[in-house]
């Protein structure tokens, strides 16, 4: 069986005003596409919703989410979204050669979006900001990129003063409004609502199982600051909101 259509989830950063080669990885695999021959749709999609999955342990904790940029005007797009959108592209005929912005219907911050997930959970959570280093080592901490966390930060401040725009693809395609942020905590308040106390135990015996011995003791507070003694050779560990750091001489440094 030959394919002959292809529809390619890309990113809404990638500009037809500049060279493939100057829209990172998603420029370069569209520009690969659009020369295989075949029939193609381009799927440029802005920020995604599940992206705030990252803070569930927080809103789990006690509902405070510590991030940086409260006021960062975003326009997430449901992942269901994506997936009609794909399906109606690859499906039917009149889209090859689009290429498709897919946002959320509306702007909503940062902050604002925690607030709605603790609406669908049941349960109040609120966003507390913190400086840009602090969310830059707790970042770093889940992706291991220094180049993308820097960018990431950098592209959140921008968000501030110019939130990301809205599209109305979803809707053309699918005939139906993109749902909103609001909808999308909905579906997902089963990921931020409480643990019980035997999902808890299970959080924090499977690190271990998995040889993660430094994730059980991690702490969420970037402020929270854990001091514990090493049994191999009676040093310390000192542990600051994002991981542990050890020392050579058995004592914390200050910071």
């Amino acid at each position: 069986m030959r394919w002959r259509r292809i529809v390619y989830v890309s990113a809404a950063a990638v500009s037809d005003e500049v060279g493939s080669e100057d829209n990172g990885v998603w420029g370069r695999i569209e520009r690969e596409i659009a020369d295989s021959g075949l029939e193609w749709t381009f799927l440029r999609v802005g920020g995604l919703a599940t992206n705030t999955l990252g803070w569930a342990d927080q809103v789990r904790l006690d509902g405070t989410v510590r991030w940086t940029h409260g006021a960062a005007g975003r326009s997430l797009v449901h992942e269901r979204d994506v997936a009609d959108v794909a399906v109606r592209t690859l499906t039917e005929d009149g889209h090859v050669g689009a290429k498709y912005v897919l946002t959320g219907p509306e702007v909503v911050t940062q902050a604002e979006q925690v607030r709605l997930i603790g609406e669908a959970v049941g349960r109040p959570a609120r966003w507390e900001e913190v400086p840009r280093e602090v969310t830059r080592d707790r970042f770093l901490a889940q992706i291991g990129d220094p180049a993308f966390a820097e960018a990431a930060l950098d592209a959140w401040g921008e968000m501030v003063e110019n939130p990301e725009p809205v599209s109305t693809a979803v809707e053309e395609v699918t005939g139906q409004p993109a749902r909103t942020f609001r909808e999308w905590a909905a579906d997902h308040a089963h990921d931020f609502r409480p643990l019980s106390d035997a999902e808890a135990a299970e959080h924090r015996r499977s690190p271990f199982r998995e040889r993660a011995l430094e994730e059980p003791v991690r702490l969420p507070a970037p402020d929270a600051v854990r001091v514990a003694p090493l049994e191999s050779d009676g040093g310390h560990v000192e542990v600051r909101g994002g991981g542990p750091r050890r020392f050579a001489d058995g004592f914390p440094q200050p910071t």
